[in-house]
């Protein structure tokens, strides 16, 4: 064996540097062998595999160093933006740029491409496989013009391409690649849904597609007559797209998803009309659905569908609603989410309790298996109704989550409801209410009501739970309050739980 560091072969201790880098080494790891030793240092800047990721992010020389440490590796290149001079960063640009034709990654924040990096970058790039553009200018429109000047050949390796705040054409070469992941936040590419289809129909490989625009500088032509079946996305794992309800209904109209593929979409409804909403949703929507949780004639399976469902207010706007169905139950794959955004101005809202229960009603998967449901939505349960038209859609409930303004209205539908329905309710989460001492004791109540059973022996039927979270009762403010409802010994009921103090009963 060697006696020293010293005495160790070049070829060796490069091989063991190369190693440790794969074990999940720190992102500075090459300059940390740099200061062990002068022997370490030397052999370190001699092994080009170290080098790749660390070609910037630490001054202009050291740039110029690291690209000569590298060689011929391929680079992993990150621009970000720093307070330097423009001239200090357009040199740095440069430098970088030249390499285009080994660089692996590039992660690119930027406002504007100069005439100088444009010259770069049509250059071939044969290694190219993940790019990312970032423009941080933050203004309308783009001032990030890409054009389809970029990438003057189609980069051959190129899956990954993800460009935000900018400017292109639908010929942009770079979607000539074999992308499987396209993510567009606020740009402007496609001046009709005609050019967004024949885009995706020449990307089979296409695993996540996200497409977010501004909404006010959406105006796409509506498509001519598309002939024959629709585009085929076989390998779409996920679809996460904004834009105005006709924009993604159209383009939902005309692909045909995997059953796997996850789905998120966010529709803006101003200037659609309210009432033919329902037949519209049905269009783009319902024969995904019929196919994904289609019925089994085996009956050894349950009925497919999802088994949570979660309503809320939208993301953005007081007007609308998010649905999220997730947590599928199915013989057969299944999407493991799909989530529905509706918004626009006020009239959306009176008409929302009618979609969603058409959604439920119509839709096969989205009503028929949940067993969980979180409600927080500011406006949707203004009426009791609106609860009493969930409990007839979602049969086998039987976990609730609510609160605030939704919840308003909860006590007096389950008071209402049938003796048959939400037979398997057997718990109740209510968040953020002020409880008089009647409301308090009429949930526990209901849910004692709900837990009898004549035709069941008292020690087979089920607990049934009432928690409170973050409530005020009777002018106490509690934390959390958690109430079991069994059969004691001797047949009686008894509560079991916490006191608004947190002492046990």
């Amino acid at each position: 064996m060697p006696a020293s560091i010293q005495e160790i072969p070049v070829e060796t201790l490069s091989h063991i540097f190369r190693c440790i880098l794969s074990i999940e080494s720190s992102p500075t790891f090459p300059l940390d062998l740099r200061l062990v030793c002068t022997r370490w240092r030397v052999v370190a800047e001699q092994t080009s595999e170290l080098w790749p990721a660390l070609v910037t992010g630490h001054g202009m020389e050291w740039t110029r160093r690291a690209i000569k440490f590298s060689k011929a590796a391929p680079l992993d290149i990150t621009l970000p933006y720093a307070p330097d001079t423009a001239r200090d960063r357009q040199e740095l640009e440069l430098l970088v740029l030249e390499q285009l034709y080994r660089i692996r990654t590039l992660n690119f924040t930027t406002h504007k491409i100069t005439s100088d990096n444009l010259k770069l970058l049509v250059k071939p790039a044969p290694l190219l496989e993940r790019v990312t553009m970032y423009n941080n200018a933050f203004h309308y429109p783009p001032s990030l013009n890409l054009g389809d000047d970029l990438f003057s050949v189609p980069p051959p390796r190129l899956t990954h391409l993800a460009l935000t705040e900018a400017h292109l054409s639908p010929n942009f070469s770079a979607l000539m690649s074999p992308l499987t992941h396209l993510h567009l936040k606020s740009c402007i590419i496609w001046l009709s849904i005609d050019d967004v289809l024949t885009t995706l129909s020449g990307l089979p490989q296409l695993q996540s597609f996200i497409w977010k625009p501004e909404f006010y500088a959406t105006s796409m032509k509506p498509p001519v007559q598309r002939e024959g079946q629709r585009i085929q996305m076989d390998h779409l794992v996920h679809l996460e797209m904004e834009d105005t309800f006709i924009i993604i209904s159209t383009i939902m109209t005309h692909i045909a998803l995997p059953p796997t593929c996850s789905i998120a979409l966010d529709a803006d409804v101003d200037g659609f009309a309210v009432e033919d909403l329902p037949d519209a949703l049905d269009s783009a929507f319902l024969l995904h659905f019929a196919t994904v949780f289609a019925p089994t004639p085996d009956r050894r399976y349950s009925v497919p569908g999802f088994t949570h469902l979660e309503i809320l207010d939208h993301d953005e706007d007081d007007y609308g609603f998010a649905a999220v169905w997730s947590k599928p139950r199915c013989h057969r794959p299944a999407p493991a989410t799909f989530k529905f955004s509706l918004f626009g101005e006020d009239q959306i809202t009176e008409a929302l309790p009618q979609i969603l229960s058409h959604v439920l009603e119509q839709w096969p998967g989205t009503a028929t298996s949940i067993s969980h449901l979180t409600l927080f939505h500011s406006e949707l349960c203004d009426e009791a109704q609106t609860w009493r038209t969930l409990f007839d859609h979602l049969e086998y409930l039987s976990y609730l989550e609510t609160g605030g303004a939704a919840a308003e209205t909860l006590y007096e539908a389950l008071h209402e409801a049938e003796e048959m329905q939400l037979d398997c309710l057997h718990k109740i989460t209510l968040r953020d209410m002020d409880l008089s001492i009647f409301e308090y004791t009429g949930y526990i109540r209901e849910m004692e009501d709900r837990r009898k059973d004549h035709y069941n022996p008292p020690e087979s039927r089920c607990p049934r739970k009432i928690s409170f979270v973050n409530c005020t009762l009777m002018g106490e403010k509690l934390s959390r309050m958690d109430i079991t409802l069994r059969e004691a010994a001797g047949g009686e009921e008894k509560t079991y739980g916490k006191d608004i103090y947190g002492h046990d009963d």
